[in-house]
């Protein structure tokens, strides 16, 4: 019995057996950058949330703050900074989702420059 034959250096099918291994490479890089999209998107989606029912909270606790506004100052000035710390808060967590979304890589920007590579590599030209 003969184990598995091994293609000869240059030969067709040891081309063919690279190419397969480097459609594989870039299949898991894609299969891997999907994932890291799928992390970041749900990290934005919480961040969404939070903000949004902390603007909710905030609003409510500003309609409170304006209906309390009579003579009991030491409850009305605490309502009062209640709102304004969850607005505040409500602010900091949009503008952090702006900025981490402003900064997130492009989708598939590795697997791209990888196939760019790849192309440069085996036709010597400039990627389509």
């Amino acid at each position: 019995m003969t184990g598995p034959r091994t293609a000869r250096p240059g030969s067709l099918r040891s081309m063919l057996e690279a190419l397969v291994a480097l459609l594989f490479t870039r299949a898991e890089l894609m299969r891997i950058e999907v994932e890291e999209q799928q992390e970041r998107l749900v990290a934005n989606i919480m961040l969404l949330a939070a903000a949004v029912i902390l603007f909710f909270i905030a609003i409510i606790t500003l309609l409170l703050f304006i209906m309390l506004v009579l003579p009991e100052s030491a409850r009305v000035m605490t309502a009062g900074l209640m709102a304004l710390g969850l607005f505040a808060t409500a602010l900091l967590l949009l503008l952090q989702l702006k900025r981490r979304m402003a900064h997130a890589p492009k989708p598939f920007a590795l697997t791209m420059a990888e196939v760019k590579k790849d192309w440069h590599a085996v036709s010597g030209k400039e990627s389509p």
